[in-house]
Parts: structure tokens; C-alpha cells; sequence
């Protein structure tokens, strides 16, 4: 009577043994597949096109010409895409209605969603947004009462989701993370928010440029020897290098022009760290 298990141990007949919203592991295969289940239904992965829009872009790797910059926002919204496993194109495109276009209409029936990046201010030289109304698009909405990231615009073309970020790097990388990240975690058929929300105790006094906007700031979480969270901010200055340094994000609320050190705050926690940075207290508020 050893090493004997009765039929029906692991798997009963009627369990369920798998849900709607589930993330499918090697071992949930093989629980699905002990029931009998020889396939499932799943969330596709999409396919995303990327287009950075300037003159002045350069794809890394080319020598630069006086006034040219390499396309860092490309590289960026790239690298997110890779880490959640998502197939994309990425392309430049000249700051000029026809290039722009000629992009758009190219990658629309390729593609399931679009993120551009540059163009979207209120200069002449600002097309993207032009462009695409002459090509149809569904504007959802145009500027947000947050920042950086306050010219992020999104429609829809072609019944393919389109974000619009502004060329300035804190604005594109805010922008993907608080907008763009929640579509593609609503598109992989992922269940909750993208960004772990909690929070922390500020270390150092922060002032704000706007009170009437929702705003965001990298920073880097710490922990104390008696197991306190702590976030430390970073200066406004250097976006990039913040970024690249940047574990989280301060929230601030609007009403808000200061936050002082010892204030407890809202922050998200950035995808890439969720396993290896410090567990925070779930946030009990939105306010």
C-alpha cells in the first residue's frame, strides 16, 4: 500500500485548475495537462510599433553631426516592450508631415498598437497630432494634468490604439509608465495594476513646479536596521541619469507644492524591481 495515490488526488473531476487572468507557468501546465486539458485559451502577445520623431534623432551606434542626438526615447520604449517579452517595430521619422505619415500608414496594419514619441507640443514644427486626424484617427484626448508628460495624447486609428508622447525624455519615460504600461498590461490580459502602489517616508524635502497638477519624480527606495521604507528623490536635473538610477516614483497628488522630509508618501514601484527591492506597505489611500 505504499506509494500508491488514489485516482483523483491531484485532479478531481469538476475542479477547476485553472482561471481567466491567470499567468501561465510550467507548473500550471502540467496541473492543466493532469486534468486531461490539451490546450488553452490565451492573450495574444501584440505587436507594437515604436516612431521617434526629429530632424535632430540619430539611432545609437552613427557618428553625430553639431545639433543631432541619439534617439534615446526609441531605445527606452524598446527596452520596455523587451522586458515584457513584446515583439515591436521602431523606426525614425522626419519632422515633416509627409515622413510622419508615410511611418504611420506604413505600421498601422502590422502592428496592434502604436507609440510615438516627439511632435505633440503647439510649435508648427509639432505634426504628430495633425497627421494623424488628416489620417482618421479617434482622438480619445489631448494633454493631461500631470507631469512630466502634459502634451501625452491618445486615440485610436484603424481600431489599433495609438499613445503620443512628447520628445522630451522625462515626459516619454513618465508618460509610458503611468499610460502606455496600463494598456499593455489591460492587452496581455494581466488582472490589476502594473505599478505595485505604496508607500514610504520621504528623506528630503521636495518642492513642486506645479500645485494644480498630478506629478511625478524618480527616486530610490532604502530600508533602515529597524525594517523602516524610506524614498530618496532625485533632482530634477539629469532626467536620464535619474531615470537609469530610479527604483520608484513619487507621487504627488494635486493641491500638493511641497513634500517634506519625514512626510509619508504614495510611490510606484518600478516592474523591473518588483522581486528584487523591499516590500512596501499597501497603500490605504488615493487621496
Amino acid at each position: 500500500g505504499q506509494n500508491i495515490l488514489p485516482a483523483g488526488d491531484d485532479v478531481a473531476a469538476h475542479d477547476r485548475v485553472i482561471s481567466k487572468g491567470q499567468v501561465i507557468s510550467p507548473a500550471l501546465l502540467a496541473y492543466a495537462a493532469a486534468g486531461g486539458i490539451d490546450r488553452l485559451t490565451v492573450y495574444r502577445k501584440p505587436r507594437f510599433g515604436l516612431i521617434s520623431i526629429g530632424d535632430e534623432l540619430v539611432e545609437p551606434g552613427r557618428p553625430l553631426r553639431d545639433g543631432q542626438m541619439y534617439a534615446s526615447n526609441l531605445i527606452y520604449n524598446a527596452g520596455w516592450l523587451t522586458y515584457l517579452g513584446i515583439p515591436y517595430e521602431a523606426v525614425l521619422a522626419a519632422d515633416d508631415a509627409e515622413s510622419i505619415a508615410g511611418r504611420v500608414s506604413k505600421m498601422v496594419p502590422q502592428v496592434d498598437a502604436i507609440i510615438t514619441s516627439g511632435g505633440v507640443m503647439n510649435s508648427e514644427r509639432d505634426l504628430t497630432v495633425d497627421v494623424l486626424n488628416s489620417l482618421g484617427w479617434q482622438i480619445k484626448f489631448r494633454h493631461v494634468r500631470s507631469g512630466p508628460g502634459k502634451a501625452t495624447a491618445f486615440g485610436v486609428l484603424q481600431g489599433k490604439p495609438v499613445f503620443c508622447f512628447s520628445g522630451a525624455p522625462a515626459s516619454n519615460a513618465l508618460a509610458f509608465l503611468e499610460f502606455a504600461l496600463a494598456g499593455i498590461h489591460r492587452m496581455l490580459g494581466l488582472p490589476g495594476d502594473p505599478l505595485e502602489a505604496g508607500t514610504a517616508v520621504l528623506k528630503q524635502d521636495i518642492e513642486f513646479r506645479n500645485p494644480d497638477w498630478t506629478e511625478f519624480r524618480e527616486a530610490r527606495l532604502e530600508t533602515d536596521g529597524s525594517g523602516g521604507t524610506f524614498v530618496v528623490p532625485f533632482s530634477g536635473k539629469g532626467r536620464l541619469k535619474s531615470g537609469a538610477a530610479a527604483d520608484c516614483l513619487i507621487c504627488k497628488p494635486e493641491g500638493v507644492d511641497t513634500m517634506k522630509a519625514g512626510q509619508t508618501v504614495t510611490v510606484h514601484l518600478l516592474p523591473a524591481f518588483l522581486r528584487t527591492r523591499v516590500s512596501l506597505k499597501e497603500e490605504q489611500s488615493h487621496g
